[in-house]
């Protein structure tokens, strides 16, 4: 690919689709979730998310940490590491192997297996998508309806899904031959979305990744420990959903 070759490393969480945020990957394993059940606590569980992290550091340890780690990948951006030889093993979705940079290596073997479990842990996965909004004001709540239904519904759903290359909404067709034809990448993927959570489903959802970042880089740097960053990042995390909530109601969304 015309790269410098790179000292190869085992694995880094960031590589791949979902980058620093799927440091939620091991934490949602040990059952625990990022809000409360009622959407009023942010990230209730700092025991879980203290032993998901520091597994996380743990990997990252044993590789000559991640200055040492990044330093000696500096020249490659994060889709061309696992293709030029820079890292055996990637999380990233089903689509991967079809982008570019992975299809311009000729004969490139892939396997591909769920996120190491803990002990008594349970399958989880990172997952991303799109939805379908329409105002709270709208004049044509039926036909709104309608069209999310016609949108969700298994025919269209299918046909979407194969265009975009992306899993259907529908668990039945997901599962369906139909949509699957023998694809084990795929299938594993559809087993895999039964465990899927999405960064954070609350109000200042999107605030706290712009806080979630800095604050595991702030371990993976040595700046902080992992109990002081998770205190930090939870009492912000907290203030940020505080906020939105009382937007929430002052606007009776």
């Amino acid at each position: 690919m015309g790269l410098r070759t790179p000292v190869t490393i085992s694995y880094d969480f960031e590589h791949g689709t979902g980058s620093v945020f799927k440091w939620m990957v091991p934490y949602w394993q040990l059952g625990a979730e990022m809000t409360s059940a009622d959407k009023s606590k942010y990230l209730p569980d700092l025991a879980k998310a203290t032993t998901a992290l520091e597994w996380l550091m743990k990997v990252d340890n044993i590789q000559g940490g991640w200055a040492a780690m990044k330093e000696a990948q500096k020249d490659l951006q994060w889709i061309e590491k696992f293709p030029n030889g820079a890292t055996t093993h990637v999380q990233d979705t089903q689509v991967s192997p079809k982008y570019p940079q992975w299809q311009a290596v000729p004969n490139l073997k892939l396997g591909f297996m769920p996120h190491p479990l803990p002990p008594g842990g349970r399958q989880a996965a990172y997952a991303g998508g799109a939805a379908i909004c329409f105002a709270t004001g709208g004049k044509n709540h039926d036909g709104a309806f309608a069209f999310v239904d016609y949108m969700y519904g298994q025919e269209f759903d299918l046909a979407w899904a194969q265009l975009k290359d992306r899993l259907p909404a529908n668990v039945a067709t997901a599962k369906s031959e139909d949509y699957i034809r023998g694809n084990a990448l795929l299938r594993l993927a559809v087993q895999l979305m039964e465990g899927g959570r999405f960064v954070v489903s609350a109000p200042g959802g999107s605030k706290l990744l712009g806080i979630t970042a800095p604050f595991v880089t702030s371990i993976r740097e040595g700046k902080q420990t992992i109990p002081e960053a998770l205190a930090q990042h939870q009492q912000e995390g907290q203030t940020a959903m505080d906020e939105w909530t009382k937007k929430a109601d002052e606007k009776k969304l």
